[in-house]
């Protein structure tokens, strides 16, 4: 439950960092030379700056946070895989559904289903990057402790 939590607020951290990247390259994309805190069409949508300017964000955060969530079901290893995988994926689900609401992906179900695998599918990607280079980090620590109780040894 620990772990989770420390996840959990890591990956609040990654939501915060992904909503500052998404407006950054949004401003850029639209080229006016003013930063936009949010997408116009939400702007339009909700009818207030503020409103849909928090919402954003607070759906960022969320989906950073059950990101987080879902990385460190991965990594219990007194789970069954199944049951990492059911959890990890209804993790991800519960994380993307705020966006999906705020968004209208509803409205085109086919839009809204190919948006929350591709979504899916990135967030996945970029956990698995992550869950790989702890690994090799890991190992690597290894390997040097295992050199350092061999230097020991023939010492």
């Amino acid at each position: 439950m620990r772990k989770a939590i420390k996840y959990g607020l890591l990956g609040l951290l990654c939501g915060s960092l992904a909503y500052l990247v998404f407006s950054i390259l949004l401003s850029w994309k639209l080229g006016t030379g003013e930063f936009y805190f949010t997408i116009p069409a939400l702007v339009n949508e909700y009818g207030n700056e503020l409103l849909s300017g928090s919402l954003q964000i607070l759906t960022f955060l969320w989906l950073g946070m059950a990101s987080g969530v879902a990385f460190s079901m991965t990594e219990n290893m007194d789970w069954s895989p199944q049951k990492q995988s059911a959890g990890y994926l209804l993790t991800l689900t519960i994380g993307v559904v705020p966006t999906a609401v705020v968004g209208r992906w509803f409205e085109h179900l086919f839009i809204g289903f190919f948006s929350y695998l591709i979504i899916l599918t990135g967030i996945s990607v970029v956990l698995f990057i992550i869950g790989w280079i702890k690994l090799k980090y890991d190992v690597l620590q290894i390997k040097q402790a295992i050199a350092l109780e061999k230097e020991d040894i023939y010492e």
